[in-house]
């Protein structure tokens, strides 16, 4: 529960949190460790930074030497304001005002590991980002959306993606590698 931002919530304000995991025992791993910030899906309407598979992701690498994070976005509940991000039309479509919020939420979460980076023993140059379903949107498009619309610092040098997707032409070879997994239980 550290607050990494604040943001705009119906009339009101409200705390960005995230959870930070760190490998148990530091005495074989360099000195500055890789990390990753996982975000959960549900839609945009519903979801936690807390969930299991979140929590679990973050663990599993936590004990492979990674800094692994997990973040809170605003959600439905959380009546985000019209954003600019990768949904075109945010004021005429509920669903794409929801994903403009959530990525501007992710681009601040990894503004915040990156500036925090030595708090952490992390490497800023280290820093990947992954998610699953709606988390996996917001980290694809972290990763791969002009700086115009991420802003500055906002940067990954990897990508997991379970059950997101994003439009090829937003990639090109000067970006992250992705690793991109799909299903069939995801609606």
């Amino acid at each position: 529960n550290i607050t990494y931002g604040t943001a705009k919530s119906g009339d009101t304000t409200m705390p960005l949190l995230l959870d930070v995991y760190r490998p148990a025992t530091t005495a074989q791993l360099p000195k500055k460790l890789p990390a990753m910030i996982f975000v959960f899906g549900g839609g945009w309407r519903k979801g936690s930074k807390d969930v299991k598979y979140i929590r679990d992701l973050c663990g599993y690498y936590a004990e492979r030497g990674y800094v692994a994070v997990s973040i809170q976005y605003r959600i439905e509940k959380d009546d985000p304001p019209v954003l600019p991000g990768p949904a075109s039309n945010p004021e005429g479509n509920e669903q794409f005002r929801l994903i403009n919020a959530a990525f501007q939420d992710t681009c601040d979460a990894v503004r915040w590991v990156r500036s925090n980076a030595s708090n952490y023993d992390i490497d800023p140059n280290r820093i990947g980002i992954g998610g699953v379903s709606a988390g996996a949107f917001n980290s694809l498009h972290t990763a791969f959306c002009d700086e115009q619309l991420t802003g500055s610092d906002a940067e990954v040098a990897a990508v997991i993606s379970f059950m997101g997707a994003i439009v090829a032409s937003h990639i090109d070879e000067n970006d992250p590698p992705v690793f991109i997994a799909h299903g069939t239980s995801d609606n």
